[in-house]
């Protein structure tokens, strides 16, 4: 699946008719069908259109508060999976919102720029309850996009209903410049990944197939097991590969030395994901240029000036008590300063990056030695 057309089809969202750019975004995956409803984009008209059983819940008056517009993109229907990829499922000539072996796709307008797990959770099953099919709801809010799927299970008691399950959501895409992990995961959800899946693990080409390959792409167990089957094999590689420094009064295996790292910067990363780190300071063509070229190209500048300052001095020091170490005998080992100046080309600049994160040893907050610490144990 091409990444770049994905990505291409994300920047166009927050600017364009959220509908129709939807609808270019979800062809771009393999997605495509004639098979659509068309509504006036109200959250009055969509409720009307999907009435609930239990109707003005206070789930329903919360969407009715967060949702600028609601409306269907387009049906998917379970007569066939082309053998073409890239083909489309289509059963009949209209919208049939009674076809329960259909996919929706919904797309959702928000008015804030940032909701919680739980709103998008609630927002998620309230649309999905007033609907008979599987639901795929895309949301935006302000510059991100967040997909969301509910699993549904047949109801024990009423065979014409359906028990929604957990909610899984790709949060907060940013569409602008979306992670390469959400990018992965958009690319594993298109048709042809899907048809792929299917083939591979001897699935039917048809509704049912697909359901089942979605629901395995969005198992948040197998994506946590690839991650770390990944960060393993990395593990592995750098402590054979890896220079690590040494200290004459302690011997540090290369193996402690490396999770020593991976703690760090998955600590480091969760706080970017947070935005209470800049991004800058994990942009290459950035940062380079504030240092020392030599040290940058054949060096360790980027893991001293940067990370080791960082995780160090940065996380550990009230912003208003930071500052450059001395630089003599007595303060050389002092972590609460800043080191390695002679490494930096621009340190002015790189202290004002710096002051874009909070002090986090403090107010009850893990500390990241802790983290660290507790990683080792």
């Amino acid at each position: 699946m091409n990444k770049d057309a994905i990505k291409s089809a994300l920047s166009a969202i927050p600017t364009g008719d959220f509908l129709e750019k939807s609808k270019e975004l979800l062809g771009t995956i393999g997605y495509r069908s004639e098979l659509t409803l068309e509504l006036s984009g109200t959250i009055h008209d969509f409720f009307e259109e999907f009435p609930p059983l239990t109707p003005n819940t206070k789930t329903e008056q919360e969407f009715r508060t967060h949702a600028e517009s609601a409306q269907i993109i387009l049906q998917f229907t379970s007569d066939e999976i082309t053998d073409d990829p890239q083909g489309t499922l289509f059963e009949s000539a209209s919208f049939d919102k009674g076809n329960i072996k259909s996919f929706l796709f919904c797309a959702v307008e928000l008015k804030d720029n940032t909701y919680s797990r739980t709103k998008y959770a609630e927002f998620t099953r309230e649309i999905n309850k007033r609907l008979f099919a599987p639901t795929v709801i895309l949301f935006r809010a302000g510059k991100r996009l967040t997909v969301a799927f509910a699993d549904r299970r047949p109801d024990k008691t009423n065979e014409d209903r359906d028990v929604l399950g957990q909610v899984t959501l790709i949060k907060d895409i940013r569409l602008n410049n979306p992670h390469r992990a959400h990018l992965d995961i958009l690319s594993e959800l298109s048709l042809a990944e899907c048809v792929k899946w299917m083939n591979d693990n001897r699935k039917p080409k048809n509704f049912d197939g697909l359901l089942v390959a979605w629901l395995a792409k969005l198992d948040t167990e197998e994506l946590n097991k690839q991650f770390y089957r990944k960060l393993f094999a990395w593990y592995e590689w750098a402590r054979e590969e890896g220079m690590f420094p040494t200290d004459e009064n302690r011997i540090i295996e290369p193996e402690e030395h490396v999770i020593r790292l991976i703690t760090r910067l998955l600590f480091i990363w969760f706080i970017k994901e947070k935005g209470l780190v800049a991004d800058t300071l994990f942009n290459k063509a950035q940062i380079q240029d504030l240092l020392v070229e030599d040290d940058f190209n054949n060096g360790d500048s980027y893991y001293r000036a940067v990370l080791q300052n960082l995780f160090f001095a940065t996380l550990n020091t009230e912003i208003d008590k930071r500052g450059f170490s001395t630089g003599s005998y007595g303060t050389h080992r002092d972590f609460s300063h800043y080191r390695y100046k002679t490494q930096m080309s621009d340190p002015d600049r790189l202290l004002e990056l710096f002051d874009q994160t909070p002090f986090i040893n403090g107010g009850g907050y893990m500390t990241p030695m802790e983290f660290q610490r507790r990683t080792l144990s």
